[in-house]
């Protein structure tokens, strides 16, 4: 099953870079795929957090990584309750993440374009969504 996550930014050591810089998800062991990752003047994350996609049949692991939040479990065009919208807000913005956006985000698919297009303004969420799989 696929689920969405806000994650934060890691470094870890690589032979190839001596140091990479990936989404906290990267530590599981699990099938993922990120939003593009915009990177400033030296190659680091412009921002401190991504947008993933996981496939993965048990995201208890993930629901307990601090360094992850989950978006709300629904289908992409499902509508997220209000509450759920609200804890959402409030998790994003922890990070320094401006979620205003969420006000008006009824749907899953909504709420996932509107974090994506604040990493890119082209984003398409059905590309993310594919990818992981």
């Amino acid at each position: 099953m696929v689920r969405f996550y806000v994650c934060r930014m890691i470094a870890r050591p690589s032979e190839e870079f001596g140091v990479e810089h990936a989404p906290a998800v990267a530590r599981h062991r699990v099938s993922w795929a990120a939003a593009e990752i915009p990177v400033d003047a030296e190659g680091r994350p412009a921002r401190g957090w991504a947008l993933v996609a996981v496939d993965a049949e048990d995201h208890a692991p993930l629901l307990a990584d601090a360094a992850l939040d989950a978006l709300p479990e629904a289908g992409l065009d499902e509508a997220i309750p209000p509450a759920a919208r609200a804890a959402l807000r409030a998790r994003l913005e922890a990070r320094g993440i401006d979620a205003a956006f969420l006000d008006s985000a009824g749907t899953l698919r909504a709420a996932v374009r509107g974090i994506g297009r604040l990493l890119q303004a082209g984003f398409d969420e059905r590309m993310l969504n594919a990818k992981a799989r």
